[in-house]
């Protein structure tokens, strides 16, 4: 019989328990776990549950937990339980994510998964899923429609 696991750590909460165990703080230190911080894994899975398609593969991003990327280019925050839009270039698709910036054609190539940009954006498109696009982009898509 497995472990079954509530709520786990960032990698931040993780980092500062290494340096506290490093300065010999006390043990009592590592009970007081912020509530903001963690992750709940069944919030978590209930969430995806609801919004992802029956196909859709997905990742927990590595140094974020709470955030979550798939196979179709979409970035959620099961903390906050919502859709992260994406922005479209002409060439390319990405996420930003506070500091980061998430570039949806590196992850596919990391995780194996088969990326065309045409069926990312009409997919986008055809289902309403929020999105913005770059400013030059925009432009071209004016020239475009004259």
């Amino acid at each position: 019989m497995g472990v079954r696991l509530q709520q786990c750590l960032t990698i931040e909460q993780e980092d500062q328990v290494a340096i506290d165990i490093y300065n010999d703080r006390p043990i009592s230190y590592y009970r007081q776990v912020h509530k903001e911080n963690v992750v709940d894994l069944n919030k978590q899975r209930a969430f995806l549950s609801r919004v992802l398609l029956p196909e859709e593969e997905y990742i927990i991003i590595e140094h974020r937990k709470e955030y979550v990327y798939t196979n179709k280019a979409r970035l959620f925050n099961t903390k906050t339980l919502r859709q992260i839009a994406a922005t479209f270039s002409a060439t390319r698709i990405y996420h930003v994510l506070n500091q980061y910036t998430i570039n949806t054609k590196n992850v596919f190539e990391e995780e194996g998964w088969e990326y065309n940009y045409e069926n990312i954006v009409n997919e986008y498109k055809e289902r309403g899923w929020k999105h913005g696009l770059t400013t030059i982009y925009k432009d071209q898509l004016r020239r475009k429609q004259l």
